[in-house]
């Protein structure tokens, strides 16, 4: 086990609390993320800091199982309905001291987030940070913190409480439960309060939509919308596959991408950036504007952009473009954008996923998982070059006609260009300008 997470238990006896399970779990308790312990706290009577705090871990422990799935396998989602109960463990301390710590999964890694936090007069957290660690590193530690709370209540006689009894139902799950507990808690529900026809729903979908698309599809999504979503992908796939063109010269970037350019335990939106700049300096297009289609195309060899617009999603819009390319290099991608801007961004957002891992069928979503954040950087830089905006805008402020200007150049949309400035500290768009 790595030690960028890591919790340190020195059991107490405290006789004087209520709860056998509460009595026998209290622990000097410090948990270090990186190098920084987000356990410590300025004790203000003894004007003293301390990187450990003194607590009972059963009820957190209880608060880990209640939440497993959801916590390790639920996407960033902060619009959806309790999400924060769901991956800040403040919300497990029932009254006693512990940090604001966010966990928050991005598919192979984890993201830690912890604030300074005044719990009482006399006790504040005083750190704040973020990092982003292995996710099998975080599921480790969880593991151990979890059955060294059960171990301490084996040891004290005390059997058959929740922690145990869901601990060992999270244990034995395998195979398809296992897949259909992770499904439900991409669309942050609890998978055994999944009422028994929309659970068949979500099986039905795991079955058929395909295999290396489940991550995307059920990340995107709310538990009622599984049903269409899945028929979005089947119509979207059938309309691809008698329009699908060749994609050889796609499939040749590819090949000869860097091996190192998408390396996992770097940011996201930082491997789309790299990933767009190698195309552009690959095909000596430098930061150069690609304002239309006929652009594009001719910079990546095709007699076309590969994009086909035959079908509309469901009520709930997640799908903005599926992308396909087999053995044979014949592919495409189907959008459900009308509007041309919005097209040209969901083929780039494909473009990235067919370079990234060509001869596959991926999903371009409204998601906001790992893969989601790098292809909208790929696709940012690639059709408004951060260099190219510094070149236009010499001044921090820039107000709406400079935008506009600059996004019809490009060929792209105003919040393109302006996430652009933003993301890349070029200037501050003044959009309360009448």
């Amino acid at each position: 086990m790595r030690d960028d997470f890591r919790l340190s238990v020195e059991w107490e006896s405290i006789s004087a609390s209520e709860g056998d399970e509460i009595r026998a779990t209290w622990a000097r308790f410090s948990l270090l993320v990186g190098a920084y312990p987000v356990t410590r706290v300025l004790d203000a009577n003894t004007k003293s800091y301390r990187d450990h705090i003194l607590i009972p871990l059963y009820p957190i422990a209880e608060w880990l199982v209640a939440h497993w799935w959801q916590l390790l396998y639920e996407p960033q989602a902060p619009w959806r309905p309790s999400y924060d109960r769901r991956h800040n463990l403040r919300f497990g301390r029932e009254g006693y001291l512990f940090p604001d710590l966010w966990v928050e999964s991005l598919d192979d890694t984890v993201q830690l987030t912890w604030r300074a936090s005044d719990l009482s007069d006399t006790v504040a957290f005083v750190g704040s940070g973020s990092l982003s660690i292995s996710h099998e590193d975080v599921r480790q530690s969880l593991v151990q913190w979890i059955e060294l709370v059960i171990s301490r209540l084996e040891q004290a006689d005390i059997q058959d409480t929740f922690l145990q009894r869901e601990w060992q139902a999270i244990e034995q799950v395998d195979g398809e439960e296992k897949e259909f507990c992770i499904a439900c808690a991409r669309m942050g529900m609890d998978p055994y309060q999944v009422p028994k026809a929309l659970a068949e729903q979500v099986v039905h979908a795991g079955r058929h939509v395909p295999t290396d698309c489940h991550l995307e599809f059920f990340s995107a999504l709310q538990l009622e919308d599984v049903a269409s979503a899945a028929n979005d992908v089947a119509k979207a796939r059938d309309g691809l596959a008698c329009q699908m063109v060749d994609l050889s010269s796609l499939a040749a970037l590819a090949r000869g991408k860097p091996k190192d350019i998408t390396v996992a335990g770097t940011e996201p939106w930082e491997q789309g950036y790299r990933l767009a700049a190698w195309l552009r300096q690959r095909l000596d297009a430098r930061s150069d504007p690609l304002p239309d289609d006929a652009h594009l195309s001719r910079l990546l060899s095709l007699d076309q952009l590969p994009i086909h617009q035959s079908y509309e999603t469901s009520r709930h819009h997640w799908l903005d473009a599926l992308a396909e390319c087999n053995d044979a290099h014949l592919g495409g991608v189907m959008t459900a954008s009308p509007h041309p801007t919005g097209r040209r961004f969901a083929f780039g957002r494909a473009l990235c996923e067919m370079l990234a891992d060509p001869c596959a069928t991926t999903l371009v979503t409204t998601a906001r998982t790992a893969r989601q954040k790098r292809n909208r950087a790929f696709a940012a830089e690639l059709l408004a070059p951060a260099e190219w905006l510094r070149q236009q805008h010499l001044d921090s402020y820039i107000d709406l006609d400079a935008l506009q200007s600059s996004a019809q150049a490009l060929g792209v949309s105003e919040h393109v260009v302006s996430r652009q400035l933003q993301n890349h500290h070029i200037g501050y768009v003044a959009w309360d300008v009448a």
